[in-house]
């Protein structure tokens, strides 16, 4: 496959792979000077009208072209790989990121399945034991207290918070998706949010860290501080980076 076919071929999957194909191929087409500066003010529909023959050409008949109508040809659909590479690219991701958090609802609405067929099994003893006679209202109290015992300490029931707890205990997945996603190069507006966010992350992965380095505020959205909290004074626990960023 040439290096012109790579460039126009399509993703089949969502996975992995095909990012780190599309972050490889962004990379590429930067090298190439596709991103260069001078070439922004090209309206999308221009650099599209001289890309799309390029898009259907043989490799081979590249060398048949004539200048200049091969380096503008070639040019435009450089840059506009570039622009599509890296749409597509943000839009596997987005959809990486939904397969994470379905599979980590889905564990979760597992799990609150188990808790209630054990709350069931509670209730029914407790309706048993009031349906007989023969327990005394002291041995009433501390059975149903022994039954329900297992229970007294469990958190609320906000199903958002614990599916954003199992998705931070699956550090070996969504770890790898983010750091593919810091070599994205973006266009953020300085104030946003956003922007002091994926400073800090790539930061922390430079240092091949997984906890926020001591004395820095939390640039994440609040929902995740106290997963993010949890871990900022211990060292060698496992990592709890959100992936909302």
């Amino acid at each position: 496959m040439t290096v012109l076919e790579w460039l126009r071929y399509p993703p089949h999957r969502v996975g992995r792979r095909d990012i780190a194909d599309y972050v490889e191929r962004a990379q590429t087409l930067r090298e190439l000077g596709a991103d260069r500066d001078d070439w922004a003010d090209i309206a999308e529909a221009r650099l599209y009208h001289y890309a799309r023959v390029m898009l259907r050409r043989k490799p081979a008949a590249l060398r048949r072209l004539r200048e200049p109508r091969r380096t503008v040809e070639l040019a435009c659909f450089l840059r506009w790989q570039l622009l599509r590479s890296t749409d597509t690219l943000l839009d596997l991701a987005d959809h990486r990121i939904v397969d994470l958090w379905r599979a980590a609802r889905e564990h979760v609405e597992a799990a609150v399945s188990l808790k209630l067929t054990s709350y069931q099994r509670v209730i029914a003893t407790v309706i048993a034991l009031a349906d007989d006679p023969s327990v005394s209202d002291q041995a009433f109290r501390e059975r149903v207290r022994a039954v329900a015992a297992p229970f007294a300490g469990e958190p609320g029931g906000n199903r958002s918070a614990a599916i954003r707890k199992e998705l931070s205990s699956r550090s070996a997945t969504v770890r790898p998706l983010l750091k593919q996603v810091m070599d994205v190069p973006l266009d953020i507006p300085a104030g946003h949010p956003l922007s002091k966010a994926l400073l800090v992350l790539r930061a922390v992965y430079a240092a091949d860290g997984r906890a926020l380095p001591a004395g820095t505020d939390n640039p994440f959205p609040k929902v995740w501080a106290p997963l993010i909290r949890s871990l900022h004074p211990l060292p060698g626990c496992r990592d709890r980076v959100p992936i909302e960023v």
